[in-house]
């Protein structure tokens, strides 16, 4: 066995240990801005990530908050989330869904979605136009911060 006898479990906890010494201990983040999740999937879409974040941070260079987005002309929007490719259709999506998320829940916030089985969440975010099964899944994917299961439903 590797390091003179250690157990594995008892390695990391010293690891852990030193990490934490060393850097401080991670803050955990509970909540996540599910608004921007949905909005950074969109980018996300036929692109890489580095140009998906890129659209993303200028996105949210130009417009701050939400409603700056869903207050913008497309144009604009387009304007800043060129470098992710597809930004007319993308910027359009954005807006739409934007409005629709206002129209139904009067904010720009998803923070509902968390009391909702999977199911609801799939089927509340598939009724968005532009938004598909695999962008639908992503809050439902412990990575997008629902964090309730780790496969991707199929399309029919």
């Amino acid at each position: 066995m590797r390091g003179g006898g250690e157990g594995g479990g008892a390695r990391l906890a010293r690891i852990g240990k030193a990490l934490e010494n060393a850097y401080g201990r991670p803050e955990r983040r509970t909540r996540r801005d599910l608004v921007a999740g949905l909005v950074g999937t969109i980018l996300s879409q036929n692109t890489t990530d580095v140009n998906s974040r890129r659209a993303f941070q200028d996105l949210r260079e130009r417009f701050p908050r939400w409603v700056d987005v869903e207050s913008a002309n497309v144009r604009s929007i387009e304007s800043a989330v060129r470098r992710g490719g597809l930004a007319r259709t993308k910027a359009r999506r954005i807006k739409q869904i934007l409005r629709d998320i206002h129209a139904t829940t009067g904010k720009l916030d998803l923070g509902f979605l968390r009391r909702m089985s999977d199911d609801e969440v799939i089927a509340y975010l598939l009724a968005l136009d532009g938004v598909g099964i695999k962008t639908a899944a992503c809050p439902v994917r412990s990575e997008c911060d629902l964090g309730r299961s780790d496969e991707v439903p199929q399309s029919p």
